[in-house]
């Protein structure tokens, strides 16, 4: 039997994340609530793309480096698709050609993706 947060909980958990929250997760918690655009959501993790195309700066808060990086590139390539971004959203093709061109030997190799 699932266990539920009664509502003064609820609201209290809710205004924590929005108080403590980075500015990316309050969106992607607005949005899967139906409080929040996916377009806000979009904005918000446009802050982690670097001019290189890969994502970066702690979207994955295990790494906290600004340099992209391979994960914090698949990471906003499944918040792209939750969020409904199309694949010719300049956010995903510059996320996709990061992949293309960082992978470490080319894809034929089963290269790995290089912190650049």
């Amino acid at each position: 039997m699932p266990a539920f947060l009664p509502r003064e909980r609820y609201d209290a958990a809710l205004a924590f994340v929005r108080q403590n929250a980075r500015p990316l997760d309050v969106a992607l918690l607005d949005h899967a609530l139906g409080e929040g655009s996916a377009e806000a959501a979009l904005v918000a993790l446009s802050e982690f793309q670097n001019p290189d195309g890969g994502f970066g700066g702690g979207l994955e808060p295990d790494t906290q480096s600004p340099a992209s990086t391979g994960i914090a590139t698949s990471v906003a390539l499944r918040l792209l698709i939750r969020l409904g971004a199309p694949a010719k959203h300049p956010m995903v093709a510059g996320a996709l050609s990061w992949l293309g061109e960082s992978l470490d030997g080319g894809p034929a190799s089963g290269g790995s993706w290089a912190q650049r």
